[in-house]
């Protein structure tokens, strides 16, 4: 008894806080994406415990990680961008997959088997596969909406984040930089957001810093709020993805 006078004798002077200041609880949507996957051997299928996987970007290693005892890994939190994957594992031959995506708040898996090199006691130089990464799921899920990637705002012929964002199906922009509309709202009812946070406005964002662009117009996921436009999801680009 007296155990639970002296717990409410301490959580009551914060309830009271709380009630009288209000409590501003604010969760955070992250812009950081996930490439996950399982490395087996070609020949048995069986999971290789203790894989190395690593993600680079312009030969920089950006994550590492080693595969459990299932033969999975996770690479986290990555920036959305193109990486080049490399797999090893001892007494097997290298693999590397180039150009795999990856996207705010979506996963990308990506499996790989090795080929086991029964020579050990001879030093055997050999070249790795290379595979390109092919994009066996289709595009980004944005619900209703569209989705733009660097490399496809790269060849866009459009000069500000206004203009990319109106390319988007359901969208209304009266000239170029102007703010847009969102199926018939009103102008500003459409929620901004750049890399996790809301904002006003994003039209002074170049375009070569956006490493990916989302458009959300129907079907809206709850964690973005009650608006009665769209959610529009920029994610700049980091100091490794940035071109010098």
């Amino acid at each position: 008894m007296k155990l639970i006078n002296l717990i409410l004798l301490l959580v009551f002077p914060l309830i009271v806080l709380g009630s009288n200041k209000g409590l501003d609880v604010t969760i955070k949507s992250t812009s950081n994406g996930e490439i996950n996957g399982k490395v087996s051997d070609a020949g048995t299928g069986e999971a290789l415990i203790g894989a190395t996987v690593v993600a680079s970007i312009k030969d920089r290693v950006v994550s590492t990680a080693i595969t459990d005892f299932d033969g999975f890994y996770v690479l986290k939190p990555l920036e959305p961008g193109l990486y080049d994957l490399s797999f090893s594992y001892l007494g097997y031959e290298p693999v590397d997959i180039k150009m795999v995506p990856a996207s705010s708040n979506n996963m990308t898996t990506v499996n790989a088997d090795l080929n086991s090199n029964s020579v050990l006691d001879t030093l055997v130089v050999r070249a790795s596969r290379v595979i390109e990464y092919q994009n066996l799921f289709g595009p980004i899920d944005t619900g209703s909406g569209a989705a733009f990637t660097e490399q496809e705002i790269k060849k866009l012929p459009v000069r500000t984040a206004n203009d990319i964002a109106s390319l988007g199906a359901g969208i209304y922009q009266e000239d170029s930089g102007d703010v847009f509309q969102v199926r018939g709202s009103r102008t500003g009812a459409t929620r901004l957001m750049v890399d996790g946070n809301y904002v006003d406005d994003f039209n002074s964002i170049p375009n070569s810093a956006i490493a990916e662009m989302q458009v959300l117009t129907g079907g809206i996921p709850a964690k973005y709020g009650d608006t009665t436009g769209g959610v529009v999801i920029i994610t700049t680009k980091g100091y490794r993805m940035m071109d010098f």
